[in-house]
């Protein structure tokens, strides 16, 4: 999948991987901005590790799998109640 407004800083082309959506949250909007295109460029598995390493962001990733389900990951800091 190509995200044809994120570009992968080490090919300068459009960053290509699983993720269709990341959503960020932290302590400000400006904040979220600032990390969310760089989490969606790392892919799924960097980029929810990278956000339960840092404390003051959450995240939700929709992704597609290899069987092109549509998926949804929630990093680790939320509580189920949060989600709905």
């Amino acid at each position: 999948r190509i995200s044809g407004h994120i570009i992968d800083p080490e090919s300068g082309y459009p960053v290509q991987n699983e993720l269709i959506s990341v959503t960020l949250f932290a302590v400000s909007a400006l904040v979220a901005d600032a990390y969310d295109h760089a989490v969606f460029a790392m892919g799924l598995q960097k980029g929810a590790a990278f956000v339960d390493g840092h404390p003051f962001l959450k995240a939700i990733f929709v992704y597609r799998d290899a069987q092109g389900n549509v998926l949804t990951k929630y990093t680790g800091k939320f509580e189920q109640d949060e989600v709905r």
